[in-house]
């Protein structure tokens, strides 16, 4: 299904796929530990959590989830979650020490995702036991970022590192809160606060 991530009003998703309503699965349980959690899932659910109404219907062999948001009245939500198309992501890679420190610029989704993760895995299996995530020039994460950093997580976990976040901006932060990354992410006001003790 087609994602759309910019507008205001009334917006159709639509693919020709067979019949099948995202709406019927089941919310994840946010609250579970990164070691728990299964990776995906999270799309839905995100867009359920920061819409006004989301509905889905099936006609003419085609699937179609309608979004709308702050049709009326600009609220501080909908103003949060507004993005700018077509932004680049950037990504650079910083060492201070035993420490990583990663940089995104830009939007963390769908069509920039496999840069990102070809480079967290690339640090991970270079030996990388400590990375942060500097998100102070990230404008938006979709939940295929969530994907990303959780699976960075879990690897991370499993050879007794760390991953750490610092500088979410409102929108990001939201996201973070809404998905239940906030109990699966150390997450730090600034970089210098983030690096003590680590």
């Amino acid at each position: 299904m087609v994602v759309v991530e910019e507008f205001r009003g009334e917006k159709d998703a639509k693919d020709d796929g067979i019949p099948f309503d995202p709406l019927l699965r089941e919310p994840p349980d946010t609250s579970l530990a990164a070691k728990d959690r299964q990776i995906g899932g999270l799309g839905i659910h995100l867009a359920r959590s920061m819409t006004d109404d989301i509905r889905y219907e099936h006609h003419t062999d085609q699937n179609t989830l309608t979004l709308i948001i702050g049709v009326d009245v600009p609220n501080e939500r909908s103003q949060a979650t507004k993005v700018t198309k077509g932004q680049a992501m950037e990504l650079s890679v910083e060492e201070l020490g035993e420490v990583r420190t990663v940089r995104i610029t830009g939007k963390l989704d769908t069509q920039t995702s496999s840069t990102t993760q070809d480079k967290l895995l690339a640090l991970i299996d270079g030996g990388a036991t400590k990375i942060l995530i500097d998100l102070e020039d990230l404008d938006y994460i979709s939940s295929w970022g969530l994907r990303i950093l959780l699976v960075a997580v879990k690897r991370l976990d499993a050879s007794g590192g760390q991953l750490r976040v610092c500088n979410p901006n409102k929108t990001v932060r939201e996201i973070f809160e809404i998905s239940g990354f906030v109990e699966i992410l150390s997450i730090f006001a600034d970089k210098a606060e983030t690096l003590d003790g680590f």
